[in-house]
């Protein structure tokens, strides 16, 4: 996994092992790379890390192989993002071999060929400025990081104690302010389960209208069944538990959505909000039935206990404070994407050939 993750390898991404005495072991040096020998796909079959450092003491383990290059070949920060190439990784998918588990053989793997500068100061000059572009996307991480964190902990604290609340009350979810009511999605929202129209992709119509799933957008079709603002809830799937994406999200606009995700309708776009964020924040598990498919079900949906405002002015006031923390999370992600696409088309000319860099 280090070394799937990241073009120059990651020397605190490791871990401890004995080496007995007269155990031959494959030590890591400065300059080498290593690249992985198996996947489930033949697309992410050879992913390299370059050491860009002097390792004190590493060793590679049976799923790597070390390939080490001529002294001065290359630049290993360099040749850690000439290795991530499209060019190149379309050379190694080519080689790859297998069916369930595609593999990658040392013999075939010596036999691409592989196109890079001869001048050593061009390669500097190369990894430096997609250097620069990693750094800024890794700034914007941080900044996105660090917002979620924020939003995490204002919305327990408004979800807890409201805005200017003194006296509170005790309830099967805590306290919470004592002019609050603990109510269910089905008191104040209306559920359109039963107009969802599930499509298998073998007969959707491609198109520009988005068809929504569980976790979000899954695909584009021809045609549509909505045309309002709808709340999504997620039904099923393992991110019901992971929570590496939102259950909770809001459709706009003309779209259709699956059997995979729950449909509420409500009078006011701001309780709908309110909503929203509330069932992204606490955990579900209680309310999930099946074990290697998570489910949430109609009816343990309705029964989550969700603490209300009883003024929707004081609604409106959370939602607004969380819907700014959401813009700023939503101005660097696009950011995050605009260098990602910057990166993209840099190592694809840079690494090709096709634009060179003065030195």
């Amino acid at each position: 996994m280090n070394v799937f993750r990241n073009p120059h390898l990651d020397k605190d991404f490791t871990n401890l092992v004995e080496i007995k005495d007269g155990e031959r072991q494959n030590q890591i040096r400065y300059g080498d790379y290593i690249f992985t020998t198996s996947s489930e796909t033949p697309e992410e079959v050879g992913m390299s890390s370059a050491v860009v450092s002097d390792p004190v003491e590493l060793y590679l383990n049976s799923f790597c192989f070390i390939f080490r290059p001529e002294k001065d070949l290359l630049d290993p920060t360099f040749g850690g993002y000439l290795f991530r190439g499209s060019v190149f990784r379309k050379e190694i998918a080519a080689h790859a071999k297998g069916s369930t588990r595609f593999n990658l053989s040392k013999h075939d793997f010596l036999g691409v060929s592989i196109l890079f500068p001869e001048s050593k100061q061009e390669q500097k000059k190369i990894a430096e400025i997609l250097t620069s572009v990693d750094e800024e996307i890794q700034k914007t991480d941080e900044i996105i990081a660090m917002t979620k964190k924020l939003k995490h902990g204002l919305t327990q604290q408004l979800f807890t104690k409201g805005i200017g609340h003194t006296k509170y009350k005790k309830t099967e979810i805590g306290e919470i302010p004592r002019d609050w009511e603990i109510v269910n999605l089905n008191d104040i929202s209306s559920n359109l389960d039963n107009k969802r129209i599930p499509i298998t992709k073998s007969k959707r119509e491609s198109g520009s209208y988005p068809y929504y799933g569980a976790t979000g957008i899954v695909d584009y079709v021809g045609d549509y069944i909505f045309d309002e603002e709808l709340l999504l809830i997620s039904e099923d799937g393992a991110n019901l538990k992971d929570r590496n994406y939102p259950i909770a999200f809001t459709a706009i606009g003309k779209y259709w959505v699956n059997n995979h995700a729950h449909l509420q309708r409500f009078e006011d776009r701001f309780l709908q909000k309110y909503i929203q964020d509330y069932l992204n924040m606490i955990n579900l598990e209680p309310f999930l039935t099946g074990m290697a498919q998570p489910k949430l079900n109609k009816d343990r949906l309705f029964s989550i206990p969700i603490p209300k405002p009883s003024n929707i002015d004081e609604i409106k006031k959370i939602s607004e404070v969380l819907s700014s923390v959401d813009d700023k999370m939503t101005i660097n992600q696009e950011l995050k994407e605009k260098l990602t696409g910057l990166k993209k088309g840099l190592m694809q000319d840079l690494l090709s050939g096709k634009q060179r860099v003065k030195v």
